[in-house]
């Protein structure tokens, strides 16, 4: 398989080691790890613009006299978010998964030198 390029390709390409069982050197964690860290500042600019669209039909609702509630009600309700909310969700992923390999990489590691 080619050397995994983008956040999708590294999770994906996890998986499948997951998956299949295979078995990987600490280093090659290692450099996944440090790829998605690098790769993770575009999610998290998406992740900012997506707030800002989501508050942005609160404000509207808002200036359109609606009371907090509603305006928070209808936000809620729309598609913008809906999107803020999975670009959150994949942000907490791929947090998550980078604090596994690190662990994975550790206990690899150790394992390693017991041979």
């Amino acid at each position: 398989m080619k050397e995994p390029l983008t956040i999708d390709e590294i999770l994906s390409y996890m998986e499948e080691v997951s998956q299949k069982r295979m078995v990987l050197p600490p280093s090659k964690y290692l450099d996944l790890v440090e790829k998605l860290n690098a790769l993770r500042g575009d999610e998290d600019d998406r992740l900012i613009e997506l707030h800002q669209e989501y508050a942005q039909v609160k404000v509207e609702n808002l200036n359109q006299g609606k009371s907090a509630a509603v305006a928070e009600a209808i936000a809620k309700a729309s598609d913008k978010y809906k999107a803020y909310k999975k670009q959150e969700a994949r942000c907490e992923r791929i947090t998550e998964f980078i604090r596994i390999e690190k662990i994975r990489s550790r206990l690899k590691d150790t394992e390693f030198n017991n041979y």
